[in-house]
């Protein structure tokens, strides 16, 4: 399990998902999780079937070439405009830091980006640019361009965006 509704802030927020996340939790005799955070997280009925499995960095498989490429993008962000995710922090680091350069990618188009409140906060920063709807393999060649690589979440269920980055030699920044 990688999220859930029971978590602030999720992702999905539909009504009838909390019964349907109990009835499916039912089911099962162990669920696994992959981080403490998500295991603590959890609400009782489903802590006492938590156990953790952390996936480790081994499980992402990626073509790494010998050769070093070149880092142009001093600070990478990529991760969902969500607060969940931590924008207001992500803003007010923009904001103290005018003289470094951030990079947003976003899985989405730019045209449906576009209606993200936070979306039209940070493109007021002139040290901002995004990079919206990549390729898997584009988004793996921005990665390795990137010097840094930032997450604002006060909270991480699974960190696949960070371990990406990370094994693509980017230095991760992360609260706590």
């Amino acid at each position: 399990m990688h999220g859930g509704s029971f978590l602030d802030d999720y992702l999905y927020d539909w009504p009838w998902l909390r019964h349907f996340e109990r009835a499916w939790a039912a089911v099962y005799d162990i669920i696994y999780v992959p981080s403490n955070y998500l295991a603590q997280a959890t609400q009782p009925w489903i802590s006492k079937k938590t156990k953790v499995f952390p996936w480790g960095m081994d499980n992402y498989n990626q073509n790494n070439n010998t050769q070093m490429d070149h880092k142009d993008i001093d600070v990478i962000f990529p991760h969902r405009l969500a607060s969940d995710k931590g924008i207001d922090d992500l803003i007010t680091i923009i904001t103290e830091m005018s003289d470094i350069h951030f990079t947003i990618t976003t899985s989405q188009t730019q045209s449906v980006i576009r209606n993200n409140p936070y979306f039209k906060q940070l493109s007021e920063h002139n040290n901002v640019q995004f990079i919206s709807a990549q390729s898997s393999p584009e988004h793996l060649r921005i990665l390795k361009r990137s010097h840094i690589v930032l997450s604002c979440a006060r909270q991480e269920n699974f960190g696949y965006a960070m371990m990406k980055a990370i094994i693509s030699g980017c230095i991760p920044i992360a609260p706590n």
